[in-house]
């Protein structure tokens, strides 16, 4: 006959047999099964029994019904199932035991129960195999001991248990335990269960016992007459020669529960349990092994790259000094005399004789493709054509047309054949401003284009062989757009060979007198004038107080409005509200009642810049940017933190 094991119920644990042919389980006075638990329904679920064993329905209960700790709303039972309604669970357990008495032979007693047949062994196996899968698959330590332990408790029909295990100092003790209470733990029955764990993990021998209040094998362990238990199994957990503990189960409600010949089943959960256990500490030893190497590799990684840093600086020194600090080729189409700007016309000496991809990054406006002009009038092909395209400018829809021309009759409108750009660039240079904004699409044609070096024209079948250098600038991160899948990799690859930085103006403020000179320069001589116009000393020193987003571009058309304004001089008057009023000022940019609160605005915001420049510069290598800071890895980490800086700014 089968039987429901309450846990912990109100009155302590109650066993109720399935006798009726039907059992209602809820907190309504008419239950069979009366619960006590606010988290369950009046009638939350019913128990039926069919030809084929026992059927569990949920009633539409508010919470559900669940087993094994999966919601179910009509299943089959099988022994050792838990039934969870609201807080309770309730154990579902067949009279046919699991495993039973006596240690290694000798008869059952009288009133154990036969052995079960093959459909409940079958069951069993299956569920050792299921669960011995998990445990392979777990890497949590305390995961894995939680599992191992609901594992065997729910597949031997336990009433409970505990594991016991030993450190490499030999010691032991209980690392888990399942429906153990805190009180039990200070009762007898703890004290002897204790005593078999630890003798059965110390000498590697099973113990097995039915009625354990009159087993003297279980009496040596402790005093025994209140004990109440009547079937004890405890069995070792091996991982070969070296015992790593023991499996502890008992049952205080039942005996016969654990039989002799079922002994071996528990030594195979045992064995599998031993495996996962020894999976789990190898796989913490090769994670603890893993992190020590990376540590290693970075702190490794960190000198050669600070060696790296001061070969190049000292290398660079050297080139200038031996070079006066001459460039190879003259710029006097860019404006600028400044550290950084000296540094792009190195770099630029360098790439102009080859004939690899450069990608130009920088923000608008900062002169990318003046940068682009040098690079080709200064090189070989200054005598080809220099053709140039903004891809932000071209309608997603011509992409492909604008690119590599199309045929007479390609599409509606196409009267005659039209040369795409890479033809026109044939034997030149081809500068494609805001690469970042290309289609997807056309994204996979220009990589074609450039790895065979030809183009098919929309509407064409024949390929026609091009000699090109390509050339590509943004003004935004390029590798984040790879990293989001916005730009493709293999092409980033293709033309980000080598990368020129162009600076923005607010890190060459010393250039802009030189900038301005010019653009007057300019319109001076565009108008006829015999002379430039002057700039007044307080309107240029409002010019440099100006953080220039738009870069030279932005100044540029500063100096053409004021011009346009004046009627002489340029005085601060014809300067535009955002470069003369507040939002220039460092009033205006850090408003606060205290002068300490407007200082320490202006210090958080000069760190965020700096930082933020530094990451950027750096491409969001954080042990990197903390050098060029001139701090700690932890300070920048505490830092980026507390002023919330992302890792790649945009």
């Amino acid at each position: 006959m089968a039987h429901l094991l309450i846990l912990g119920g109100a009155g302590g644990d109650q066993r109720v047999a399935l006798e009726k042919g039907e059992i209602l389980i809820g907190r309504a006075p008419e239950a069979d099964v009366r619960i006590e638990d606010r988290k369950a329904s009046s009638t939350h679920c019913r128990i039926a029994h069919e030809a084929d064993g026992y059927r569990i329905r949920d009633l539409e209960s508010q919470n559900g019904t669940w087993i094994n700790g999966e919601r179910v709303v009509d299943q089959m039972l099988a022994p050792g199932d838990v039934i969870s309604v609201g807080a309770t669970e309730i154990r579902f357990e067949e009279k046919s035991a699991f495993l039973s008495t006596g240690q290694f032979g000798g008869p059952p007693p009288g009133d154990a129960p036969p052995h079960p047949p093959a459909s409940t062994e079958v069951t069993r196996l299956r569920r050792l195999v299921s669960w011995s899968r998990r445990l392979t698959h777990e890497r949590d330590h305390p995961k894995l001991l939680a599992l191992m332990i609901d594992s065997v408790v729910e597949l031997s029909g336990a009433d409970r248990g505990f594991l016991w295990l030993v450190d490499e100092a030999g010691s032991g003790r209980i690392r888990v335990a399942k429906r153990f209470e805190l009180e039990a733990l200070k009762k007898p029955t703890f004290k002897v269960a204790r005593g078999i764990a630890a003798a059965v993990s110390r000498d590697g021998k099973a113990i097995v016992s039915t009625s354990a209040e009159e087993d003297p094998r279980i009496k040596e362990f402790g005093n025994t007459g209140a004990l109440y238990l009547r079937s004890v199994a405890c069995v070792p957990i091996r991982a070969g020669r070296r015992l790593l503990g023991a499996v502890y189960l008992d049952n205080r409600f039942e005996r016969g529960v654990f039989r002799p010949e079922d002994l071996p089943f528990l030594l195979a959960f045992a064995d599998q349990a031993a495996i996962a256990l020894e999976n789990a500490r190898l796989h913490a030893e090769a994670d603890a092994a893993r992190r020590e190497v990376e540590e290693l590799n970075r702190a490794l990684q960190g000198r050669v790259e600070a060696q790296q840093a001061e070969l190049g600086e000292v290398r660079t020194l050297y080139a200038r000094i031996a070079s006066e600090e001459r460039t190879k080729y003259t710029y006097d189409r860019i404006v600028g005399k400044s550290p950084a700007m000296r540094e792009l016309f190195f770099m630029l000496d360098r790439v102009t004789d080859s004939d690899v991809p450069v990608y130009l990054r920088g923000e608008s406006g900062s002169g990318k493709e003046l940068c682009a002009r040098a690079i080709h009038f200064n090189g070989a092909r200054a005598k080809g054509p220099f053709v140039t395209e903004n891809c932000a400018a071209i309608p997603e829809s011509l992409f492909e047309s604008e690119l590599f021309g199309y045929v007479k009759g390609a599409f509606t409108g196409a009267s005659a054949d039209k040369r795409g750009l890479f033809s026109l660039a044939d034997r030149g240079t081809l500068f494609l401003d805001e690469i970042a904004d290309l289609p997807l699409a056309v994204q996979a044609k220009l990589l074609r284009a450039l790895q065979e070096g030809a183009v098919r024209p929309v509407g064409g079948r024949g390929e026609s062989r091009v000699d090109v250098r390509i050339l590509t600038a943004s003004n935004r991160d390029l590798a984040a757009q790879v990293r989001k899948g916005a730009f493709r990799e293999d092409l980033y690859h293709r033309i980000h060979v080598i990368e020129v930085e162009v600076p923005p103006l607010r890190r060459r403020l010393e250039d802009l007198p030189l900038l301005v000179d010019h653009f007057l320069a300019n319109h001076a001589a565009e108008r006829g004038e015999e002379a430039p116009r002057g700039i007044s000393p307080a309107a240029l020193d409002l010019l440099q107080r100006h953080d220039w987003p738009g870069n030279v571009r932005e100044l540029q058309n500063e100096i053409l409005r004021a011009l346009t304004l004046s009627d002489g001089v340029v005085e601060p008057e014809c300067l535009s509200d955002g470069v003369r009023g507040a939002a220039g000022s460092i009033s205006g940019r850090f408003r606060a009642p205290t002068l300490r609160e407007a200082v320490r605005q202006a210090s958080r915001e000069v760190e965020r810049e700096l930082i933020t420049e530094a990451l950027r510069l750096e491409s969001g290598n954080k042990s990197a940017a903390a050098r060029r800071l001139g701090i700690t890895r932890p300070t920048l980490d505490a830092k980026m933190e507390g002023l919330k800086i992302p890792r790649y700014p945009a």
